[in-house]
């Protein structure tokens, strides 16, 4: 299926500009894929920046494709002398950002009290990076923790929105409860909380930077449990598989957690020489803002734009709707494929599987259970044969309650529409439930498929209330 969007020219509804190469950090945990040197992982070669002129020119161009909302990053934001020209053009558009902050990203290491009266005279969000507070220096290379709650408190005092940006690794776990703790005390309004994801500079400290499942989860309700108590806001910026979750979602009062990655659906990056990819972790560039069309890899683009990078492990899973299985550019980066696993996940996949198998199946009874070995047994083969038989076998399952008639209990065996999907995909033993999503009229039984259960003892009544699986 092609992305439309892309196909009419039309770009995500945000854009995150990428203003320079250029930093005053060195971080381990850095993901810019400029910043790896090692051989065996993707390059990405930094080009010539663009000026201001070049800047404003791609942001015209943006504005014709759609685009409403603009957000700042590097390299180091603050580092573009040209930072206070291109925040003036954003307001002077009056097409971006109309009503909203424009989210500027720093390591606050050149902040200013000139930068802090820019930030507040064009509505600037101000996101601060604070990876520790002990181990800040031996994140970063340099010793600015204070400077960070420095510039968080003063931004509270003038009226500048904030948000703590945490990166959390192997090395600062320890102290996350005191990081968040005291970025939230300073004056940070709200949490962005990241686990560290193999990638740029990043890739030749992996090792020494990646979390663990129990360290995840750990992150993830420490995070809660300071927001509790401070009554403020957070998200989880990374997306995060929802098989790695010990807790349910909904748990987490304060603390919005992601499972979908909105890389070229609801964003895309502008890198500092316009070279469009899409989102900032990803190593391949996908086109040029100055190109006609701006997207010449749609290939790539749409991998992402349709989702079509589950990793053939979790593809059965009845949680796909609502979960891409980790980062795909993170898989793209170790494993050579965004189908690839998230590197969070490697060393799991049996328990990954177990899990899908167990998410499946959880049948309510025997008849239950029995229903799909059936349902197996009569049309696997034919499946196989004929994959458009398939259109029929989901029609017959779609919110179709089947009751057996040695069961004293009647049991309504009924599938909902992914439900007949998933099944369907496992029948064929590949693809996922979307394959076959409402591929043909629910609650319509053909009369071969009616006769080949009534062999097995099955009869079916449409828009049955039974449990739906």
């Amino acid at each position: 299926m092609k992305n439309q969007a892309v196909q009419s020219g039309v770009l995500p509804v945000t854009g995150v500009l990428e203003l320079t190469y250029r930093c005053n950090h060195k971080c381990l945990y850095c993901s810019c894929p400029w910043e790896n040197e090692l051989d065996g992982y993707p390059k990405y070669e930094k080009g010539t920046e663009l000026d201001l002129t070049q800047w404003k020119q791609a942001m015209d161009i943006l504005e014709k494709n759609g685009v409403k909302n603009l957000s700042l990053s590097g390299g180091e934001t603050l580092l573009k002398p040209e930072l206070p020209d291109i925040l003036a053009y954003i307001r002077e558009k009056k097409v971006f950002n109309k009503d909203k902050y424009i989210v500027v990203i720093s390591n606050g290491l050149a902040m200013s009290e000139e930068f802090l009266s820019l930030f507040k005279k064009y509505k600037v969000h101000l996101s601060l990076s604070l990876p520790g507070i002990d181990t800040f220096e031996r994140h970063t290379g340099v010793d600015n923790a204070l400077g960070v709650l420095h510039w968080l408190k003063r931004a509270s005092r003038e009226g500048v929105q904030t948000t703590v940006n945490v990166t959390v690794t192997n090395i600062n776990y320890h102290e996350l409860r005191e990081t968040i703790s005291y970025a939230l005390i300073a004056g940070a309004g709200s949490l962005l909380l990241n686990r560290f994801l193999i990638g740029g500079r990043g890739i030749r400290y992996q090792n020494e930077l990646s979390l663990t499942h129990e360290q995840i989860n750990g992150m993830l309700d420490t995070a809660e449990d300071v927001l509790e108590k401070a009554r403020r806001w957070g998200g989880a910026g990374t997306e995060i598989p929802f098989c790695v979750l010990k807790k349910y979602e909904h748990e987490y009062k304060r603390l919005r957690i992601g499972f979908l990655c909105a890389a070229a659906k609801n964003f895309f990056v502008v890198d500092p020489a316009g070279r469009i990819r899409a989102c900032n972790h990803s190593p391949r560039a996908v086109g040029h803002i100055f190109n006609d069309p701006l997207i010449d890899d749609i290939g790539y683009w749409n991998i992402f734009a349709n989702r079509d990078y589950i990793p053939d492990v979790c593809c059965h899973c009845a949680d796909i709707s609502i979960c891409d299985c980790g980062c795909r550019e993170a898989a793209n980066i170790t494993a050579g494929s965004a189908h690839g696993v998230d590197p969070c996940m490697k060393g799991y996949e049996k328990e990954m599987s177990e899990r899908v198998e167990r998410i499946e199946y959880e049948y309510r009874n025997d008849f239950d259970r029995r229903f799909d070995e059936d349902f197996r047994s009569l049309f696997t083969e034919r499946l196989k044969e004929d994959s458009k038989f398939g259109w029929e076998l989901w029609s017959s399952m779609a919110n179709v309650s089947w009751i057996n008639d040695n069961d004293p209990d009647e049991t309504h065996c009924r599938r909902s529409f992914r439900g007949a999907g998933t099944l369907l995909a496992v029948m064929e033993g590949k693809d996922k439930y979307t394959k076959w999503y409402c591929t043909g009229p629910y609650e319509t039984v053909s009369g071969y498929i009616a006769e080949k259960m009534a062999s097995k003892g099955w009869r079916y009544v449409p828009d049955g209330y039974g449990s739906e699986i």
